[in-house]
């Protein structure tokens, strides 16, 4: 990504500039940037040696760790405590994910957390596209990424979380300012916690597949992205509205090792006649034959479900419903 960066830019062609790649590719740079210009993010700490991770968590008595440069998603990233007899093996496992050797440890801040996807133009115009719930398999399963809602909210939460919406948008605007992104994707990771908002992590691109549930939606990214790589964007090309329906999507993963055996069974069939109010598709990243395993990150994914309905909480439900048993089955390996 930085060489293309690099190129683009002596080339004087529309793209992501390498300060953007920088600061969103590695954590403390991210970090020490969220920090300077002001933007809410947790207490943090680059460290190098086992000890320095240990000092961390002994002040702060729990805290997550993550690789600090080149990696993306969950691998790496565990909850630790200073009680924990793994913490040696975790460390260790942070270290090797990271390109340069080194962590970061952050104080842990439980909350709902929030998926910010959007784009900026090549003028700096920042367009916040959606802002989904986003939902992991917890800190027993290194905060793998089990899937998004979004659009529509229920009646009960709405004008509260009409609120926090504007909140977080403006959150979000000045954190893309503030990391120097133009001309791309983005996705921010922000948490709503006892403290308020705090921004946890950034990226260039979109999160993981929600290109997929903006499509299902209605929202032809993949235009925008021919229009965005081009430099042929303007702020009027894409409208789109999902306040009037809810949406969601759920990865599908293995409770076990094994072969693929069935895609689409009976079992999934009867499930989607279910709910003839609501629009579901299934789309497969695994093929019947292909060797699976439970989940250590977002590429063990088998495929997702994707669910349109009255409103995003109904979506999510509905979405959850699909087990593993009625989406496919396992030779036990």
């Amino acid at each position: 990504m930085m060489a293309a960066a690099r190129v683009a830019e002596a080339l004087e062609l529309p793209g992501f500039k390498p300060t953007a790649v920088a600061n969103t590719n590695n954590r403390h740079l991210m970090k020490a940037c969220l920090e300077q210009k002001g933007i809410p993010t947790l207490q943090f700490k680059l460290v190098s040696s086992y000890r320095e991770f240990i000092e961390f968590i002994t002040e702060y008595k729990q805290a997550i760790i993550k690789p600090s440069f080149g990696s993306t998603g969950s691998l790496g990233v565990e909850l630790t405590t200073i009680n924990d007899r793994k913490n040696n093996i975790v460390f260790i496992k942070a270290q090797q994910e990271s390109g340069n050797g080194k962590v970061i440890v952050e104080t842990y801040y439980p909350g709902q957390e929030y998926s910010v996807d959007g784009y900026v133009g090549n003028e700096g115009e920042v367009t916040v596209l959606s802002v989904a719930n986003k939902f992991t398999l917890g800190s027993n399963n290194n905060f793998v990424i089990k899937g998004f809602a979004l659009g529509k909210s229920t009646a009960c939460v709405a004008s509260s979380n009409e609120k926090i919406m504007k909140e977080i948008i403006e959150l979000s605007s000045r954190t893309v300012t503030s990391l120097e992104i133009n001309n791309s994707f983005f996705s921010l990771d922000i948490i709503d916690g006892e403290n308020g908002l705090m921004v946890i992590d950034a990226g260039l691109l979109m999160d993981a597949k929600i290109d997929r549930l903006l499509f299902f939606a209605g929202l032809d990214v993949y235009t925008l992205r021919c229009l965005l790589a081009i430099g042929k964007y303007t702020h009027k090309r894409m409208e789109w509205n999902c306040k009037n329906r809810g949406y969601a999507l759920r990865f599908l993963y293995a409770n076990s090792e094994g072969i693929i055996w069935q895609h689409c069974n009976s079992n999934l069939h009867s499930s989607i006649a279910n709910h003839g109010n609501s629009r579901i598709a299934i789309e497969w990243e695994r093929q019947n034959g292909d060797y699976v395993r439970p989940p250590l990150s977002l590429s063990d994914t088998i495929g997702w479900i994707m669910v349109e309905s009255s409103d995003r909480s109904t979506a999510w439900k509905i979405a959850s419903e699909f087990t593993t048993d009625k989406c496919f089955s396992l030779i036990q390996g």
